[in-house]
């Protein structure tokens, strides 16, 4: 029985001495990813996106239902092509990016529903913080031990009202100038590396 305790105790402190978790952190490369956005616009749709993000996720090609999710988007980034819309996006009348820098999302936990997997955490736009619980596919993972690669997507909507972004007007067709859900596409590509 001592020497069975003391070969588990000499097991666990390898292991911790590797500094490995079962949960590998990827970082996300921004450059082959995107955070992007749609909101209705009268009769059709205006599309956005934005060029500055950063995050980790901790990933277990095993155990997919364990990842976790911290990142961050630099709200003065949002570009949809258009110079005189961006700069009200960034204004006072939705996101206010100069008292308020950045969105970001962290994970609180994440589980399986039938055939698909969710995340569920905490959305921070403007200041304001709301839980909210998106779907996710593993699109893959490859590379070598120690060098791997993995790609993720998230398509969802939100409802813009919820995080205090309210403004709207009456178009001149007639109803509000602005729909209140915004649908949100995320595509991530996230790398480990020992090195």
């Amino acid at each position: 029985m001592k020497y069975t305790l003391r070969a588990l105790c000499f097991a666990l402190l390898c292991f911790a001495s590797t500094g490995r978790s079962l949960a590998d952190p990827y970082k996300i490369d921004a450059s082959h990813s995107n955070v992007s956005f749609s909101i209705r616009h009268i009769y059709s749709k205006v599309n956005g996106r934005f060029t500055r993000f950063k995050g980790m996720i901790q990933f277990d090609p095993t155990a997919p239902e364990k990842i976790t999710v911290d990142l961050s988007v630099e709200m003065a980034s949002v570009t949809t092509d258009n110079e005189r819309r961006d700069g009200d996006l960034r204004s006072a009348n939705f996101f206010m990016a100069d008292s308020f820098p950045t969105m970001s999302f962290k994970s609180t936990k994440a589980f399986r529903k039938e055939n698909s997997l969710f995340i569920e955490g905490n959305l921070t736009i403007r200041g304001t913080t709301k839980t909210i619980v998106v779907p996710f596919e593993v699109l893959g993972v490859g590379g070598e031990p120690g060098k791997m690669v993995a790609g993720f997507s998230s398509s969802f909507k939100i409802n813009r009202k919820d995080f205090g972004i309210i403004w709207n007007r009456l178009a001149d067709q007639g109803g509000m100038l602005l729909g209140d859900d915004v649908d949100i596409n995320i595509g991530i590509e996230a790398h480990y590396n020992l090195e």
